[in-house]
């Protein structure tokens, strides 16, 4: 596999080399290559989008990369290595062919090439997705890198510079939370007297965006149940005449007696 992908691009960029003997124009327009920042949950299945900003006239015919990953906290999802169908991103919509790889000596690399046969890469967004598994093992709060290296994209427009001018930004993938059972949190809403704030919403929001969703009773109590222990929780609160400042819970275990005051 890396034979063929080595002779392919070998080939791409003899190409561009002989069209530049035609002519064309000097320079390309740079673009920017971004690998995101994910909050997942552990032995989660998920996608990572890929964006670049424009390449429209950048004459794109062909790009790889390589993505460096933790393989201890993430596992590329699918038969071609987490690079499953790229219908409805950028090089889906140009025809594109995407091959990926994970070398048996270096496991923590996802190897990435794209080619066209008719168009080339147009406009800005999703380039292409990648699906990974978080790993049941990883430890709630470790962190994968996700770094771009050894990338590459060959122009048709522009073959006097085998590689359209880019720049990268490198993500992560910070891994939340376990399979614990529910758990109960409770507590009560006061002013900054002390007394009872009732018909209090709160909000629960987990870092994959489920929320749970209570009101306070009489004496400003309230009560959560069923949340799920091993996460870390935003814990948002609307209550007219009041304001509060969002707060960042870690439920390990069931929680009581949360005494929250507005602002």
């Amino acid at each position: 596999m890396k034979k063929l992908l080595t002779t392919f691009f070998a080939v791409i960029l003899a190409g561009a080399v002989t069209a530049a003997a035609q002519g064309g124009s000097p320079e390309a327009i740079p673009f920017t290559f971004t690998a995101p920042t994910e909050f997942k949950g552990v032995g989660s299945t998920f996608t990572i989008p890929l964006t670049i900003t424009d390449v429209t006239g950048d004459g794109i015919i062909s790009f790889q990369f390589d993505v460096v990953f933790d393989q201890n906290l993430l596992t590329p999802n699918g038969s071609n290595f987490g690079c499953n169908s790229p219908a409805g991103t950028i090089a889906g919509n140009a025809g594109f062919f995407v091959i990926c790889n994970v070398p048996v000596d270096d496991p923590g690399r996802l190897k990435v090439a794209a080619f066209g046969s008719v168009l080339n890469l147009s406009g800005a967004g999703t380039l292409m997705n990648l699906t990974f598994t978080a790993n049941v093992a990883a430890p709630s709060g470790s962190v994968s890198p996700l770094d771009i290296q050894s990338y590459m994209f060959f122009s048709n427009a522009f073959p006097s510079v085998p590689g359209v001018p880019h720049t990268t930004v490198d993500g992560e993938v910070t891994i939340i939370g376990t399979t614990a059972a529910p758990t109960t949190i409770s507590g009560q809403v006061v002013n900054q007297l002390g007394r009872p704030i009732t018909s209090a919403r709160l909000y629960l929001t987990d870092m994959n965006g489920k929320q749970y969703f209570t009101v306070t009773k009489r004496k400003g109590v309230f009560t959560f149940k069923d949340v799920p222990a091993g996460d870390t929780y935003i814990l948002s609160i609307i209550a007219p005449g009041y304001s509060f400042t969002p707060s960042l819970l870690e439920v390990n275990d069931s929680i009581s007696g949360l005494t929250i005051r507005p602002n």
